[in-house]
């Protein structure tokens, strides 16, 4: 940090800066300590305006790493040098504390550099100042004001489409676009009418892991609390079978992405009729698969929560409800000794069972017929509260058996007793009736990142 001050060498300050930045990355502590050191914030924004002196004392040789001879020679690109360590520095510091973030985003002159050297700076710039946005986009305050009318997303955008731009840089600009696309950022709409859905999916089909994995979760932001149409949009640039391919890479990472980007999609109630009804098979496919696979159970926990969506559907839960298979793994799950995935299946049977859905007793008495029933009543003796509570929740559902049971044997003896005025009135309406209060309706899992 001291041999960053102002009465150093240029050469020197900009090799303490890049050492800086390399030893703070992943240090939380670090991070924290050097951000309050000697006012280094406050002497790095002296490095966004360097200006090249006309007597710059040239570094000597054996004073430089490798990786750094030759870069001091020229005087006249020191002020590049200058800002680029400063950019990566600031990237490390804001990483992971948000107070840091603030402290660095105060004043004027950063955010207007990041634009300046995204649009315009060399190719190691525009990497320093891609990795510095990314860390200070992990902020909520700065999505929700900093970048008001700020024009930064395009100049990623127009990263993310130059063919000439390395994968690291777009890996840079894709990490800092995931987080611009999250729902409260001001970004969001301008990145949505850029035709950012498209370029993410593509990106989906990318050899390189990082852009894959970052086009996913970028995908996944979007769908978050996403309207009907941009549900759409995104399945019409990611098939379900494309989804199926990336799951079928057996990697845990973009297993758990995918799948939160189908929780996203399907909800909330008043949408998964509407996926399902076109991708029903597919969804399932991917469902079945993970939960037949050699998989850890936090991946299973989620195949099973994206099956509580499906089940919150009015139509798509008729299409679990008939398919033996997923009862029966249902079933299964629910008498594994994991909390976890015990939950995520209560959770889907509780919506199976929902009475606020039409044809409750048809449903719980298939439900009943498949032992999953007796399967929640095996789990009352659980300690965790958690489970408990659903458990307990998607039981009550089944008192409407009870109920409607006794409904029917009141009406079958009223009918014995009138048998003739009611084959009469039979004859004359056609149909009958029970009604009883529907229950609360059961809430979903959380959708999100």
């Amino acid at each position: 940090v001291r041999l960053c001050a102002s009465d150093r060498p240029t050469w020197l300050r900009v090799e303490a800066a890049r050492q800086l930045a390399h030893l703070t990355e992943f240090s939380h502590d670090l991070q924290s300590t050097a951000a309050i050191t000697d006012h280094l914030v406050t002497t790095l924004k002296e490095f966004l305006s360097h200006v090249p002196q006309e007597d710059e004392s040239l570094p000597k040789p054996e004073y430089l790493s490798p990786s750094s001879c030759g870069q001091f020679d020229e005087p006249e690109l020191y002020s590049d040098l200058m800002c680029e360590a400063a950019l990566l520095v600031y990237a490390s510091l804001a990483a992971n504390n948000e107070a840091v973030r603030q402290k660095i985003v105060k004043g004027h002159g950063l955010i207007e550099c990041i634009n300046e050297k995204l649009e315009s700076g060399s190719p190691a710039l525009k990497l320093a100042a891609a990795r510095c946005l990314h860390s200070l986009t992990r902020s909520v305050y700065t999505l929700r004001t900093t970048f008001q009318d700020n024009p930064v997303w395009k100049f990623l955008v127009a990263i993310l489409q130059d063919l000439t731009a390395d994968d690291e840089l777009k890996v840079s600009a894709l990490c800092a676009i995931t987080n611009l696309a999250l729902e409260f950022s001001l970004c969001k709409e301008h990145l949505m009418n850029s035709g950012i859905i498209g370029i993410l999916a593509n990106f989906t089909r990318s050899d390189n892991y990082d852009l894959k994995f970052n086009a996913l979760w970028g995908l996944m932001n979007v769908s978050f609390q996403a309207d009907l149409s941009v549900k759409e949009k995104i399945l019409q640039h990611l098939s379900v079978d494309a989804m199926f391919n990336l799951v079928s890479t057996n990697d845990k990472e973009l297993i758990c992405k995918t799948l939160g980007l189908l929780r996203n999609l399907l909800s909330p109630k008043q949408d998964i009729d509407t996926i399902m009804r076109t991708n029903s098979n597919a969804v399932l496919q991917i469902v079945i698969w993970l939960l037949e696979g050699d998989l850890t159970p936090d991946v299973k926990e989620q195949a099973l929560c994206v099956l509580a969506n499906i089940a919150n559907g009015e139509q798509s839960k008729e299409v679990l409800i008939g398919n033996d298979d997923i009862l029966k793994k249902l079933f299964n799950y629910m008498r594994l000794q994991t909390p976890a995935l015990q939950m995520a299946a209560t959770m889907c049977v509780g919506n199976l069972a929902d009475t606020a859905d039409p044809n409750p007793l048809d449903r719980q008495l298939r439900l009943r017929e498949a032992r999953i029933e007796k399967a929640l009543e095996g789990l009352l003796s659980t300690n965790h509260a958690s489970l408990f509570d659903k458990v307990k929740y998607a039981l009550d559902m089944f008192k409407f058996i009870g109920a409607a049971s006794s409904t029917v044997t009141m009406a079958t003896m009223a009918t014995i007793t009138t048998s003739t005025a009611s084959v009469g009135s039979s004859a004359s309406n056609g149909s009958s009736s029970a009604s009883s209060t529907p229950g609360p309706n059961w809430r979903s899992a959380d959708q999100g990142p």
